[in-house]
């Protein structure tokens, strides 16, 4: 992915991280290896994109801010050929294009360099596909400076006038009805433990993140940062530990010691299961949320944002079922339904209007 493409996809899972988890057994928010990014991770402690890479990750910052991972113009090569082709010319060339002044693409002019380089690696290149990275970018500016207006506006009176009416749900809820959002105190977390019977998995090395900097904040961070690198340490929490949501791959020591592999996004949060439906559901989920997140037009993409802020403020009924259904996963939102009435009891969901169950 592009950097443009990894802010869309770690922005829309830092806004939805609370409701999604409510698909999940509990446990699974305190896990050593499937921290929830809203809880736990750097940025939800007050880590800031500026100046996060003194000290230690100084070194770090210069290979991906400089060029593996920074932003792409339109007319460039994919990432990956930059990842292939990092020679220190390279490198310089691509940063001349990034002074002050410039705002021509960087194009390699090196022909017989380059082929040389794919004779021995056999490899080629799709030139074309530039085009298809590179179709958001100017929808990914936009994002970025309607994010920062709506987190001063959510600092102040509320952002609903900007980006829409509030959400309102067509799904027939068949005596459902509408849940909070669970809330998990310090003393949950012991409690969570003899319940499930998973005394050895559970720890959260920084502990729960208080307060909660809210959806808005947490984007404009993740839009304003300068590479992907960046956005790696800041969903994390300490050197061991794994997010829930992970985006480890995109981070510069990973590109540098294995150029050639190719980079995932880890979806961690879901425990162990038989259940083969679920797990097909929750794979179709995954890739369907990271689908919207990438290619959704800018008003539908703030749009998202704007009730998962609403559902986490202010307690306006927005669920994960809502969610599901307004990015356009209907069928899976009817098995995400049956599921949760399935397991509230024991996850301790609190419905509202409750009458029939689903079946």
């Amino acid at each position: 992915m592009t950097l443009e493409h990894i802010r869309r996809a770690l922005g829309f899972f830092w806004a939805a991280d609370p409701l999604l988890s409510c698909l999940h057994p509990p446990h699974r928010r305190y896990n050593y290896y499937t921290q929830n990014i809203r809880e736990g991770s750097a940025l939800s402690h007050g880590k800031s994109s500026k100046g996060y890479f003194a000290g230690s990750h100084g070194t770090r910052d210069k290979f991906c801010t400089r060029y593996v991972f920074a932003g792409t113009r339109h007319g460039e090569l994919p990432i990956q050929w930059r990842r292939d082709n990092r020679s220190r010319h390279h490198i310089e060339a691509f940063e001349a294009t990034r002074a002050p002044g410039h705002y021509e693409p960087f194009i390699w002019r090196d022909h017989a360099e380059d082929e040389r380089k794919n004779n021995e690696t056999r490899k080629t290149y799709d030139e074309s596909a530039s085009e298809l990275e590179l179709a958001s970018l100017f929808e990914d500016w936009e994002i970025e400076s309607r994010i920062k207006r709506h987190k001063a506006k959510a600092d102040d009176e509320g952002i609903a006038a900007d980006v829409g009416a509030p959400y309102v749900s067509t799904r027939p809820r068949r005596g459902l009805g509408h849940f909070k959002i669970p809330v998990f105190t310090p003393e949950d977390q012991d409690r969570i433990r003899r319940e499930f019977n998973v005394e050895h998995a559970i720890w959260r090395p920084n502990g729960k993140a208080e307060p909660d900097i809210g959806v808005f904040a947490g984007l404009a961070e993740i839009f304003s940062a300068s590479s992907s690198c960046t956005l790696q340490l800041l969903h994390r929490v300490s050197r061991n530990e794994r997010p829930n949501y992970n985006f480890d791959s995109y981070a510069c020591p990973i590109a540098q010691s294995r150029p050639f592999e190719q980079h995932t996004v880890e979806f961690r949060q879901a425990a162990g299961t038989l259940d083969g439906a679920w797990v097909e559901v929750w794979a179709r989920i995954c890739v369907g949320l990271t689908h919207f997140a990438i290619h959704a037009p800018v008003p539908e993409y703030l749009s998202v944002m704007y009730h998962l802020h609403e559902a986490q403020a202010e307690g306006a009924p927005y669920n994960v079922i809502d969610l599901l259904d307004e990015v356009g996963l209907f069928a899976e939102a009817e098995f995400a339904a049956k599921r949760l009435a399935r397991y509230k009891k024991e996850w301790g969901l609190k419905f509202t209007n409750e009458t029939d169950e689903p079946s």
